[in-house]
């Protein structure tokens, strides 16, 4: 449902549209992956997100260095770059040894009222969290899990496959931490 303020100006109208998106459910994308779905800048993004009060949460990911699984890592291709775009070391688990840490796609939450579906079936709306570069949401598997135990169900179950999972760590700031578990560690961390 949008509110009236929305009909103050097209661009009010059009960040309103771009709003509905996240409505029913927070979505993680990447800035580019809305892109190439939506065709707007970043500039326009975050210019939307000011205009309808679009929540977006930033998010990072750590990992222990391991020179063997380096490779395996979602960033590998930030690694070989010149320019580690979006990674650095840090101490993020404050246990004494500094992890590798990177930034994921953000999370994105609308705040405005949803419209009752039960009353009319037609306005279902389909979509899911998205963590492909691409524009095809919902090709890939998502891996965003907020507890091992889930984790731990659909490993047992071959429901997750060799790229790895994000576990839910705790918020940090205005943020939220995952630590990211590469396909070679995955069965031993998941089912402690």
């Amino acid at each position: 449902m949008l509110p009236e303020r929305a009909f103050a100006s097209l661009q009010s109208f059009k960040a309103f549209i771009y709003s509905t998106y996240f409505a029913r459910e927070p979505k993680i994308l990447s800035r580019v992956t809305i892109e190439k779905l939506f065709g707007i800048s970043e500039r326009t993004q975050i210019r939307y997100e000011k205009i309808a009060k679009i929540k977006v949460v930033k998010q990072k990911a750590y990992t222990k260095i391991f020179e063997g699984t380096l490779f395996k890592l979602p960033i590998a291709d930030r690694l070989s770059a010149e320019e580690k775009r979006g990674v650095w070391s840090e101490d993020i688990d404050k246990d004494g040894e500094l992890e590798l840490v990177w930034q994921i796609a953000n999370r994105y939450e609308a705040t405005i009222p949803l419209f009752d579906k039960n009353i009319n079936g037609r306005f279902s709306a389909s979509g899911g969290s998205d963590i492909s570069d691409g524009a095809e949401p919902g090709k890939k598997q998502r891996i965003y899990y907020k507890d091992v135990k889930e984790v731990a169900r659909k490993l047992n179950t071959g429901k997750i496959g060799k790229e790895g999972v994000y576990l839910l760590q705790k918020k940090h700031g205005a943020g939220l931490i995952h630590e990211y578990v590469s396909p070679i560690s995955t069965t031993n961390s998941a089912t402690h």
